[in-house]
């Protein structure tokens, strides 16, 4: 198996060029019509390295410059597969946004005017969207992961796909921590209104709910309280409510609440009621849970439509980008190959009107 392989390699590399034969390696990683797990390290530098007519002697031997775009196309698969592996939830609580800046700023969704009544002939009145606004600081984070002479001269195949794998799975636990330190404004620092920071959920901004454990009191609790949180983009005191569609309806509980929030979003009956009373709670809401709730209290819970309110400012996603051939460390420390596997962006809040904190 890895004979033909680095034999298809080697043809590949003499026939298309290193720079196509990566493309190649790539598609027939894609398509899973190679096993990673089953490569070898050593064999593909061989390969590589008879391509293009230099010596296999790694200690010896200038690298090729097919040996690094083929072996990054090899660990960017498991990178790849590792970041989208792991099961996670962030993504369901945020909208993605592009941001072309380090501190973006967005209009903020209260900053979008209520339509004016418009008489005949009347000229329509123009929404500013500069008036309000939130600034969203994003962060680059990365990782290298090199291929050293060793690790060619004694074949660790399988470290390197490790190595690569768990960066991947790392990189996607990092964002989630950023995203759900941010739904809880852990740090303070998520919300910045007209450059301000501003804490998410308070008394004044209505979403900040003590004395109300989670169960059936406690989401008619919220429902009410939803009832009555208003909005200031209509303009009138009196009637300008926000609308949360049950269907987005999201609770944020600890796993010490998991299982009763499962039971009262999917049961027929009140699961804490004797008397076994019709659940009118059931599928009017989505539970769902992470550890990074549940390591800050085991009674405080979420609920609202997040997506409407909390944002992941993206300026680049999740990249891997290999080092070229001739690099300092090469010399320095043996390294013949490299890839750098990096993200930058930030999680922050737009508004918090849909989004309510519940303590008991």
């Amino acid at each position: 198996m890895r004979t033909k392989v680095n034999f298809a390699i080697q043809d590949l590399v003499e026939s298309h060029g290193a720079d196509n034969a990566a493309l190649v390696v790539r598609d027939l990683v894609q398509e899973k019509k190679v096993d990673l797990n089953s490569l070898s390290l050593k064999g593909i530098w061989e390969a590589c390295q008879k391509a293009e007519g230099l010596s296999i002697d790694v200690q010896e031997a200038v690298v090729s410059y097919s040996f690094p775009k083929i072996t990054g196309e090899l660990i960017n698969a498991k990178v790849i597969e590792g970041y989208e592996g792991i099961q996670l939830i962030g993504d369901t609580l945020v909208t993605t946004l592009p941001a072309r800046h380090r501190v973006e700023t967005f209009a903020g969704f209260t900053a979008v005017d209520a339509p004016d009544e418009v008489g005949e002939t009347e000229e329509y009145s123009q929404t500013s969207l500069t008036e309000k606004y939130v600034q969203i600081t994003s962060k680059k984070y990365g990782e290298m992961i090199y291929i050293s002479e060793e690790m060619i001269f004694f074949d660790q195949t399988g470290q390197i796909i490790n190595r690569a794998n768990e960066i991947g799975r790392l990189a996607a636990q990092w964002r989630e921590r950023l995203i759900m330190r941010a739904i809880q404004d852990l740090d303070t620092t998520a919300y910045y209104p007209s450059g301000t920071a501003t804490a998410i959920y308070s008394a004044a901004n209505d979403n900040l709910i003590t004395t109300m454990p989670f169960g059936e009191s406690g989401m008619e609790g919220l429902k009410i309280r939803m009832q009555r949180q208003k909005s200031d983009a209509l303009g009138h005191a009196d009637d300008n409510f926000i609308f949360i569609n049950p269907a987005d309806l999201v609770v944020l509980v600890p796993a010490d609440l998991e299982v009763e929030a499962l039971q009262l979003a999917n049961s027929v009956l009140v699961p804490e009621s004797a008397e076994n009373a019709v659940n009118i709670f059931k599928g009017m809401f989505k539970p769902v849970t992470s550890p990074y709730i549940s390591v800050q209290s085991p009674t405080t819970w979420y609920a609202g439509d997040f997506k409407r309110d909390f944002v992941w400012a993206e300026v680049w996603p999740l990249q891997t980008i290999s080092m070229r051939p001739g690099s300092s460390v090469e010399f320095t420390r043996d390294i013949k190959a490299g890839m750098k596997v990096r993200f930058f962006g930030g999680a922050g809040a737009l508004d918090t009107k849909h989004v309510f904190k519940l303590t008991a």
